[in-house]
């Protein structure tokens, strides 16, 4: 990823009947919390042992649905009980769910926890990485598990990665 991602926006374009749901975003930084002398150790929970950086977000969406506030997407929580889901509404336009990180980061990795019996999965979605001028740095499309399909650069083009 590119250093200095402020915004991640995630968004389902097409369909009327789509929802966008996520029980959790979880991002994480390649920058190490204790500054830029410190380096984390490479083991096998090495990924693990980065903060969530999400948790201190701002959300924001399109729409919401009814009891899902946006909130519940950097709560914590995983589980894709009602208490602990975000979900906008099926306005077309508005299936959206960004993420402001406050100020640029270094953003390592990107998960998108949705509901585990796949019901409104990540299909088709699209994630946008922007920077604190709004300006887009890449962008991903998802499958059903919001596994990375394809990566576009700021112009559009496949990155190949």
């Amino acid at each position: 990823y590119d250093p200095f991602v402020r915004y991640i926006r995630v968004e389902h374009e097409g369909s009327d009947e789509k929802r966008l749901c996520l029980a959790e975003v979880i991002v994480k930084e390649k920058l190490h919390p204790d500054g830029l002398g410190e380096t984390y150790t490479y083991d096998e929970n090495w990924l693990e042992s980065m903060p969530n950086i999400a948790s201190d977000a701002t959300v924001t969406s399109g729409s919401v649905r009814g009891g899902y506030p946006m909130a519940n997407a950097i709560d914590g929580k995983s589980n894709w009980s009602k208490a602990t889901i975000a979900c906008t509404g099926k306005s077309p336009g508005k299936n959206w769910i960004q993420l402001d990180l406050g100020e640029p980061k270094a953003v390592y990795s990107v998960d998108l926890i949705v509901r585990s019996d796949k019901q409104w999965a990540l299909k088709g979605a699209k994630v946008t990485f922007l920077d604190d001028q709004y300006e887009v740095l890449k962008l991903h499309e998802l499958d059903d598990d919001g596994n990375r399909v394809e990566e576009y650069d700021d112009s559009g083009d496949p990155t190949g990665t």
